[in-house]
Formats: C-alpha cells, sequence, structure tokens
C-alpha cells in the first residue's frame, strides 16, 4: 500500500461552498419570476422525472425525463464564466423532479490539483462562458441523485446538508468524468440492440428480487450469452448485474423498514442476507445510517 502524501492532502481544501437544491412535484416553477439573473457558475441538474422548458440568454433547453414508463433520466452540465439570464417557459401543471448543484466557478482551481494532472477535457469546458452538455446518468448516478432528494428520516440539521453535500460532490465527479469520456472519440457507444438487452435483463432482475439467481439463470432467462449480460449491463447501466441487484435489495428493505417498521432480521432476509451483521453494515455503507435508524 503506497504512502499518502500528507502536505499534498492537507493543501486542497473541502469545497464547502457547493450548493445543493431540489424540486419535487407538480405545478409551475419559478412562476413568480419569469426573468432570473444567473451568476457565473458550474451547475449540475439531474432530471428525474417530468420536463422542464427554458432559455439561459438565447439557448434553449428542452430537458425530457419522461414519467412512468417512459422515464429516462437525463442531467445537464453548465458553465457560465459571466452573468447571464434565465426564462423559465411556463408549462402549467407539468410535473417535475429534479436535483441542482451549484459550484463556483473556481472550483476546479481551488482543489489546487497540479497543472500536468489536470485533464484537459475538463479545463476546456470550465474556462468558457455557457459551456454545457447533456449527459444520460447511470444507475449510480440516480440513485446518488434520488438520495438526495429523499436522505434517510433521521438524519436532520448539519449531518443531513452533509449528507446532501457529500452526494452531490460525488456526482459532480460522475458529470466531470462523463465530460472528459464524451470528448474522447476512442470511447465506444454502446448500440440500440444491446442496450434492449440491458433492458430486458434489468426488468428480469427487478421482477424477481425475492429470488436466488445465478448469471447462468439470467442469461439463460433473457436469452443472451452470460459474457453479453455481464458486458453490455454494465456498459448501459454503469454497474455489474449483481451490484444492480444488491442496491435495489437493499432500497426494497429501507422501504419496508421506514414504511411497515420491520424488524432488522426480517429487513436483511428480504435483501438477501444470511447475516443481519452482514446487512446493517452494508446498508450503513450505502446509506450513511445504521437500519434501526430507519424504523419506523
Amino acid at each position: 500500500m503506497g504512502l499518502i502524501d500528507q502536505k499534498t492532502v492537507e493543501n486542497r481544501p473541502f469545497p464547502g461552498l457547493v450548493q445543493v437544491g431540489v424540486f419535487d412535484g407538480d405545478g409551475p416553477h419559478h412562476s413568480d419570476r419569469p426573468v432570473i439573473e444567473l451568476t457565473p457558475k458550474f451547475q449540475l441538474f439531474i432530471f428525474l422525472g417530468g420536463r422542464q422548458k427554458f432559455y439561459v440568454d438565447d439557448v434553449l433547453f428542452d430537458m425530457q425525463a419522461g414519467e412512468g414508463e417512459h422515464l429516462r433520466p437525463v442531467a445537464l452540465v453548465m458553465n457560465r464564466v459571466k452573468m447571464a439570464e434565465l426564462r423559465h417557459i411556463h408549462q402549467p401543471g407539468q410535473y417535475l423532479r429534479k436535483v441542482m448543484i451549484s459550484a463556483p466557478v473556481s472550483w476546479a482551481e481551488d482543489l489546487q490539483i497540479e497543472a500536468d494532472e489536470r485533464k484537459p477535457e475538463l479545463r476546456d469546458f470550465i474556462s468558457g462562458h455557457l459551456n454545457y452538455f447533456v449527459w444520460w446518468p447511470n444507475l449510480n448516478a440516480v440513485q446518488l441523485a434520488s438520495e438526495i432528494i429523499a436522505p434517510p428520516q433521521a438524519m436532520q440539521g448539519e449531518i443531513r446538508d452533509l449528507y446532501c453535500k457529500a452526494k452531490a460532490l460525488e456526482l459532480m465527479s460522475h458529470a466531470c468524468a462523463a465530460l472528459v469520456d464524451r470528448d474522447r472519440s476512442a470511447v465506444a457507444r454502446p448500440s440500440l440492440s444491446t442496450l434492449r438487452q440491458s433492458e430486458k435483463v434489468r426488468d428480469y432482475l427487478l421482477a424477481h428480487l425475492d429470488q436466488s439467481m445465478t448469471i447462468d439463470d439470467i442469461a439463460r432467462a433473457t436469452g443472451a450469452s452470460v459474457s453479453s449480460v455481464q458486458r453490455h449491463f454494465k456498459e448501459h447501466f454503469g454497474v455489474t448485474v449483481f451490484e444492480f441487484l444488491r442496491r435495489k435489495r437493499l432500497e426494497r428493505a429501507r422501504e419496508a423498514l421506514e414504511r411497515d417498521g420491520m424488524t432488522i432480521a426480517q429487513a436483511a432476509f428480504m435483501a438477501g442476507y444470511a447475516s443481519p451483521t452482514n446487512f446493517a453494515a452494508a446498508f450503513k455503507k450505502a446509506y450513511g445510517i445504521a437500519p434501526k435508524y430507519c424504523r419506523v
């Protein structure tokens, strides 16, 4: 194991100026302010559901994440180095579920990364005004955004704020990595046919969360080879098949704890853990809180 450069760590300040906001519901968004002055910022918007149309200066953005069976979360990364105007297009009764993350335009410089370690793609992006790109977040990023919208109920005050900011910083790292990958033509783009196959695998997993299964079982049930299932599922959803299963089972167990007051042992069994201790450790790693604090 290599040693950590203590001097390097001490010279990198915590980016505490990151701001996190949430909108989750129906009705007009900013209807009382048709024009909003935007200050210079680096911003990330994760749209988990619904639709929002707006202009920033003269650039039109139509962000559609869909609903129900047509749900497909989408994200927008934007950089502004000078003032701009935001104008929302009024959509009465439009459902919208989104997370907004903002950081000072100097955030990358504040990290004090050595010049030869900086990513040129990221440097070029954050140096220009109204640079933006649309990003299709993977399952992990969607989960992080969902956790910001609905953090564990036991977390309040400063602890809740730290929890949300930690998730926001992780989302920023995902977005910046996607930005860098976008500009590298060597990165392969998954095809529509493999997306459909991977969605079939995902739907099978969601329908059989309470069953024990092997990768061979999954491949046979979805009509694909084991290697194809493993490779393409991660390409499209950002996690392995069994990481996806683990997360979804934990989500279901968390909901049962919060909604039904299920015991820890029952929740552990639901999530596929033979030991409540192992379940509690996995739960705390995923949600930052012990499962006993989520029980109603």
